[in-house]
């Protein structure tokens, strides 16, 4: 047989091989994200709080995880097919669970305040042998009515509103908002007044980002959420379902969706959703799980002045 039609035929066969592996099958690094434990059970003794948590899987929309699976055994079959001489290719015999990127978030809410540990994975094809390399980011952000503190857990480093408290002083804000043109009378008055004009237009443009409740509940974890999608002004059109459950209501600033609560459920840029693994109410938590930069060897850069 001529060899260029034998060599032809067992390319043919490995890329028939890849495209028709599982795409559900789990690799380490997927096991090992999201199986680890939360956040708060690596913290010793220390001074308490109480929380309402969540562990939330982000990843993509069931039929844009295939397209992107579809994808990235597209890149590993044409890596095979190119693969320079003396090279040998290793082609991966596990696929992504849930695409080509996925994202845990652990979130502490306290009724003030809030942080939320993100653990994220990419993957890619390696050039030099058809195997995928994968990227691995963790970040936490915490976030208040005082503003939000993002961490970087790889670089060790905190940028933003990140004060010697960890937030544990932000005020409050129990305002549940409503829909959009619910004031709308007092905005005209006060847009027509040239005093207050510049202030009704700023409000105007912040009553838009608003969450608007559907006025749709459902139960996730047998916790009941209300349904809210972001307001007409938001840059991100998403939908959420918000729990008021537990015997605190985390403030709007804790919440970061513009509605006091704990986010149970959501999706967002149309493709991306939510998907919560445990969620428990009325927990007794260190309070150092709000203060990872503040436990010895973070850079430091505090907007507001470290106080």
């Amino acid at each position: 047989m001529n060899f260029s039609i034998h060599l032809m035929k067992l390319l043919v066969v490995a890329c028939f091989a890849l495209a028709t592996q599982p795409a559900s099958a789990v690799r380490p690094v997927e096991e090992e994200i999201f199986n680890a434990p939360m956040p708060h059970e690596s913290l010793g003794p220390g001074e308490k709080v109480r929380v309402h948590y969540t562990s939330v899987r982000s990843h993509l929309e069931p039929t844009e995880i295939g397209a992107t699976l579809s994808a990235l055994k597209q890149d590993v079959a044409t890596c095979v097919k190119t693969l320079g001489k003396g090279k040998k290719a290793n082609p991966p015999t596990a696929w992504p669970e849930d695409g080509m990127f996925e994202v845990r978030l652990d979130t502490y809410y306290a009724v003030n305040r809030s942080v939320t540990y993100s653990t994220g994975v990419g993957f890619w094809v390696k050039a030099d042998d058809c195997s995928l390399y994968e990227i691995r980011k963790s970040k936490v952000g915490l976030l208040s009515n005082k503003g939000r503190c993002v961490i970087d857990i790889d670089r060790k480093t905190a940028k933003g509103v990140c004060d010697d408290k960890a937030h544990a002083n932000a005020p409050l804000d129990e305002s549940v908002p409503t829909s959009p043109g619910a004031d709308e009378a007092v905005i005209k008055k006060m847009l027509a007044n040239p005093a207050t004009a510049p202030m009704a237009a700023a409000l105007q443009k912040g009553m838009t980002m608003m969450a608007v409740k559907t006025g749709q509940k459902k139960k996730v974890h047998d916790i009941e959420c209300e349904v809210v999608v972001s307001g007409p002004g938001h840059p991100i059109k998403a939908t959420y379902c918000i729990s008021r459950a537990g015997s605190f209501v985390p403030s709007a600033g804790a919440s970061g969706y513009g509605y006091p609560g704990v986010v149970l459920e959501g999706k967002n840029f149309g493709n991306t959703v939510w998907k919560t693994q445990q969620v428990k109410l009325d927990v007794d938590v260190n309070e150092k799980v709000f203060a990872p930069y503040l436990q010895g060897g973070f850079t430091i850069e505090n907007r507001k002045g470290f106080k």
